[in-house]
């Protein structure tokens, strides 16, 4: 009904019978039913202050980031802080905090416009590669790698025979 599809959550039995745990008491023996399961099921996991619960509410990886991942003024929560930011100022017409640059750990690889990133979350102390824009990221200091090139032509041996050769038939 909303147009978004729901994201995973973990189910528990219970006394009551089942559950949706809160974040805060997720392990890593839970376990996360599929869409159909979870949609026959008609349970949704609370969400104080937002519209909608954040699609990543329970993956441990990103929990420390929902917060500036989400519109403090509708509750909509983004895939990433800049969508945040854009959102507050198109829709809304106000301005958020200013989006600073990004500084990653380290550069992993370059594409068109997108740079694969090694961040650091500074509350979890956990690493995590992400395709970021080029204008996102905070580049001084930090090195590029080179793509590799897709026109380079192998080098042939002395003899083209032996490159031409079926290795699987025996000599005669």
């Amino acid at each position: 009904p909303t147009g978004f599809f729901p994201g995973p959550y973990p189910l528990k039995r219970s006394p009551a019978g089942l559950v949706i745990p809160s974040p805060a008491e997720i392990t890593g023996d839970d376990d996360f039913p599929p869409l159909t399961v979870r949609q026959v099921v008609n349970l949704r996991p609370a969400s104080p202050g937002n519209a909608l619960p954040p699609y990543d509410q329970y993956c441990p990886s990103v929990r420390s980031q929902i917060l500036g991942r989400t519109c403090h003024l509708c509750g909509v929560y983004f895939a990433s802080k800049k969508n945040a930011y854009l959102h507050i100022q198109v829709v809304h017409k106000a301005l958020g905090a200013q989006f600073l640059k990004i500084r990653p750990r380290m550069i992993l690889a370059h594409r068109k416009k997108e740079i694969l990133c090694l961040l650091e979350d500074p509350t979890t102390g956990g690493q995590d590669a992400e395709w970021l824009d080029e204008e996102d990221v905070d580049l001084v200091g930090l090195s590029i790698p080179e793509p590799p090139s897709s026109n380079v032509i192998p080098i042939i041996g002395e003899k083209l025979s032996d490159w031409v050769q079926f290795p699987w038939l025996p000599d005669v």
